[in-house]
């Protein structure tokens, strides 16, 4: 019978980055481990799996994933004596057993399953499916990403759908080959490098749709390079009543974000379409713009 697994060095503060394949996980934790100046946990399964295709051509068995969750630890164990207060880790036994279930029917090994109970992690991080899927020896399933989302974020509700102030199809203008650089605002940039039409929604009509009971909104946090007033047209703002709205602002002359002097953010159709509607600025950090109800806490 496998023993039960210990973490070391309790002390540490242990950030997990999981999420469906394909997403920037690896990227990200490194650029974070950097930027923290401390140790990141690599995903021990990607270079035995990798290993495992490259002398046999067999894929990962249900055997395979009880040795990744024990090196893993083991992996995460060692690099805990390592790390500056944090710790970083590329996946978890999470991503494993999310894995186990989508690939063998439903099934995840009861023993990995317990580990999972006595297994602590501080803070984890959800990478969204908002690059392009990239093909290697290991990823098998282009198709399935939102499905794999669903599993770390059971209670989410997820549309893949733009927004916009009306239901129908818009132009979507890329400018960059990185996602977060394209828009539906051809102000962005005059010269795009390719147009495609793509159906739109508002965000009233997708609420609705959800059939999720929805009366009030904590927090609305709109990022959609340079369309956010577009966006607000297609919510009531005034039935929801959001207590913070967090709001990307993009400098109209330069169309460039990180617009920080008041007196220019004062003049946006942003900014005063959330005065009109009760809310005021509480504070700007870098390209967001945060706003409070005027009856938030009182």
């Amino acid at each position: 019978m496998e023993k039960d697994l210990k973490q070391l060095n309790s002390d540490i503060i242990r950030v997990v980055i999981n999420g469906p394949e394909s997403t920037g996980k690896t990227t990200l934790i490194k650029e974070l481990a950097e930027f923290f100046n401390t140790e990141y946990v690599p995903e021990f399964a990607r270079d035995y799996l990798q290993e495992k295709w490259n002398l046999k051509k067999e894929v990962c068995s249900k055997e395979d994933l009880i040795v990744i969750v024990k090196e893993q630890v083991n992996l995460e164990n060692e690099l805990s004596l390592k790390a500056n207060k944090i710790l970083l880790l590329d996946t978890n036994i999470i991503t494993t057993i999310n894995w186990s279930i989508t690939h063998f029917d439903g099934y995840c090994d009861p023993w990995i399953i317990k580990q999972a109970e006595f297994l602590k992690y501080d803070h984890y991080l959800i990478t969204n499916i908002d690059i392009p899927w990239v093909k290697d020896d290991l990823r098998d399933r282009p198709d399935n990403r939102e499905e794999m989302f669903n599993y770390f974020r059971p209670k989410d509700y997820n549309v893949q759908i733009a927004l916009s102030d009306k239901k129908g199809t818009s132009e979507l203008y890329f400018y960059h080959n990185r996602a977060p650089k394209n828009s539906l605002s051809k102000e962005m940039n005059p010269k795009p490098k390719e147009i495609k039409v793509i159906n739109t929604d508002t965000l009233d009509n997708i609420i609705q749709e959800s059939n999720i009971n929805i009366k009030k909104i904590d927090l609305l946090s709109i990022d959609v390079e340079g369309y956010e007033m577009n966006v607000l047209k297609g919510f009531n703002i005034e039935k929801y009543q959001p207590n913070v709205i967090v709001l990307e602002v993009l400098n109209q002359e330069t169309k460039e974000f990180y617009l920080r002097d008041i007196n220019e953010i004062i003049k946006t159709d942003l900014h005063n379409h959330m005065i009109k509607n009760n809310y005021k600025l509480i504070n700007c950090i870098h390209d967001d713009l945060i706003y409070v109800h005027n009856n938030f806490n009182n």
